[in-house]
């Protein structure tokens, strides 16, 4: 017997590790499985159910226009900061008229944050297209960058935090906490 694909979302919400919770239902949501009104509806008549404040938590913060699992981690961390949410997948033109994609920010006041997975980052020429990406984006707007990596972002340094917390003017809560449910 199979669950329905909002079902199966509540019960990874509930049952996974709140990071990779959200970036399944992001991943589902990406997918056109669920709507996140749907989700937050389904979540809300469930009572007594272990961890559903876990789910309820996280239901709230599920985004389909996320494209990888790190831009989901990224989001919660920025989440748990208390740190305003960020734009996702956001067009910069360029004056050429070509477009450059920013996996999370806040355009309004020039701050990207992208996901700098080990895949899709780590080659000496992936790294090198990132940084002339964003020097190209800093140099013609004025754009300002903190990233992730996945020792950003699940390591304990708050430095993450620190650092988007001093471009947005407001200071993260810390410490961090994604232990338990």
């Amino acid at each position: 017997m199979a669950t329905t694909p909002v079902r199966t979302t509540s019960d990874l919400l509930r049952g996974l590790y709140r990071p990779y919770a959200l970036a399944a239902a992001d991943a589902f949501a990406r997918a056109g499985l669920i709507q996140r009104d749907e989700l937050i509806d389904y979540i809300g008549r469930l009572k007594g159910y272990r961890w559903i404040v876990q789910a309820r938590g996280l239901a709230v913060l599920v985004d389909g226009r996320a494209e990888s699992p790190g831009e989901s981690w990224q989001r919660l961390r920025i989440h748990d900061a208390g740190l305003p949410p960020p734009d996702l997948q956001v067009e910069v033109a360029l004056p050429d008229g070509s477009l450059r994609r920013l996996d999370l920010a806040y355009p309004e006041l020039l701050i990207g944050s992208e996901y700098d997975g080990t895949i899709f980052h780590s080659h000496v020429d992936d790294v090198a297209h990132d940084v002339e990406r964003r020097r190209e984006l800093t140099e013609i707007y004025g754009w300002r960058w903190v990233n992730g990596t996945r020792a950003r972002i699940f390591g304990p340094d708050p430095s993450f935090e620190i650092e988007l917390g001093e471009l947005l003017g407001i200071p993260p809560l810390l410490p961090r906490r994604w232990g338990g449910r």
